[in-house]
């Protein structure tokens, strides 16, 4: 299962709803999903890999959204969450910036 918060939805432009019809990858940029997927080919087979790294998402629009990730395990009762922490190095709603920082997730 994959949770978003409202700050996501607003940077991405995706709704709940819809984020959650997607495979995560499909909000990765094109340009960054090979690199990704096999980062996370990687963790998932217990290699090392860095839990930090600059990438790109991607807008509804289609407008690329640099970001820089921080991944962590959550050890949970129902088994391990991984949590991810993204930091906007670029926005393509800049107009949002502001919003984004006076309305922390819940």
């Amino acid at each position: 299962m994959i949770e978003f918060n409202e700050q996501f939805e607003k940077l991405t432009g995706w709704s709940t709803t819809e984020l959650k019809q997607q495979e995560f990858r499909e909000l990765l940029h094109p340009s960054e999903r090979e690199l990704l997927m096999q980062r996370y080919r990687l963790r998932r087979a217990n290699q090392p890999v860095s839990e930090r790294y600059r990438t790109a998402l991607i807008h509804k629009d289609g407008s690329r959204i640099d970001v820089d990730l921080k991944l962590g395990s959550v050890h949970l009762a129902s088994g391990t969450a991984i949590m991810l922490v993204i930091n906007v190095l670029s926005n393509p709603n800049p107009e949002l910036a502001p919003q984004m920082l006076k309305h922390p997730q819940k």
